[in-house]
């Protein structure tokens, strides 16, 4: 499992929180390529052994943080090369990583990894609903229209338009 998109928009905080690393750190810390080996437990479900529950499974996952930073362009690809599912993240709190990850992202998954499912991930919803709020104390902001912030709705679009299995919004925290 990859996980890309432009620097500093959360792949990083996301996968030291799925991986357990504890609390949010909030500052950016750029990485180049970080893989990470997580076993989890879950049930299977199509065994039709162990009840109602299925069996218990041990499932390992190699999940890969890259850079986003152009100077790695010739290097990210190495991160493709075993990958069976890309999660495409981008910051809800920046339209110019949302527009990054329509064009750049997308043509780069496409090419490196064509059949692979995509998911799409819109990170920092905290600081989204930050600016919204920010927006609708000044000037000429309507609700829901806060200045500099990725709507719902955008989100939504870029999953449509990659024909991802999937998109979710998450806060940093």
């Amino acid at each position: 499992m990859v996980f890309t998109g432009d620097a500093g928009v959360g792949k990083t905080c996301l996968l030291s929180a799925i991986c357990g690393g504890g609390s949010f750190d909030p500052e950016h810390r750029p990485t180049v390529m970080e893989d990470r080996d997580v076993a989890f437990e879950t049930r299977d479900r199509r065994s039709g052994r162990g009840g109602p529950g299925g069996t218990k499974v041990e499932v390992r996952v190699r999940l890969s943080d890259t850079s986003g930073d152009e100077a790695y362009d010739r290097l990210r690809p190495l991160s493709y090369l075993d990958a069976d599912l890309a999660v495409l993240c981008f910051s809800l709190s920046s339209p110019p990583s949302l527009r990054s990850a329509t064009d750049r992202w997308r043509s780069e998954l496409r090419h490196f990894l064509p059949a692979a499912p995509v998911v799409v991930v819109g990170t920092k919803a905290d600081e989204r609903e930050k600016l919204r709020a920010a927006a609708e104390e000044g000037a000429g902001a309507g609700p829901g229209e806060g200045a500099g912030a990725v709507t719902g709705a955008g989100a939504e679009e870029l999953g449509r338009r990659r024909r991802s299995r999937g998109h979710c919004q998450l806060t940093n925290f």
